[in-house]
């Protein structure tokens, strides 16, 4: 995917070291097999814990996970690991915002996609 060539351009690039690298595409892999496996089986948005016993067995399996539970531990852990690299690479690098001069302006919210919503 372009995902997974952006992060091999980083890694080659030498903006992402290889253990990060390896954390992004194991976390694109596992991202990709749920994403296809819900998008098959569920057109709308579903809560983590409001998915049937079979399709919990379906998304253990196809992640390798020894259970639900530690399937959402692993679903967690990977965003958090993504999440520290993308502040690592971006906010940090980039520095804190310059002042403009006003004061408590709005921040923008983060629009969720189906996706999202799916596991939140």
């Amino acid at each position: 995917t372009n995902t997974l060539a952006a992060v091999e351009y980083l890694l080659n690039a030498g903006a992402l070291t290889k253990a990060g690298a390896q954390h992004l595409t194991a976390a694109i892999h596992l991202w990709q097999r749920i994403l296809g496996i819900l998008r098959l089986c569920y057109p709308e948005p579903l809560a983590a814990e409001d998915a049937p016993t079979g399709l919990q067995r379906i998304l253990v399996k196809a992640a390798g996970a020894a259970s639900y539970d530690l399937l959402l531990d692993e679903i967690k852990s990977r965003a958090a690991a993504v999440r520290a690299l993308f502040k690592q690479l971006i906010e940090d690098a980039a520095g804190p915002p310059e002042d403009d001069g006003k004061k408590d302006k709005p921040k923008s919210e983060t629009k969720e996609t189906k996706e999202t919503k799916r596991w939140r």
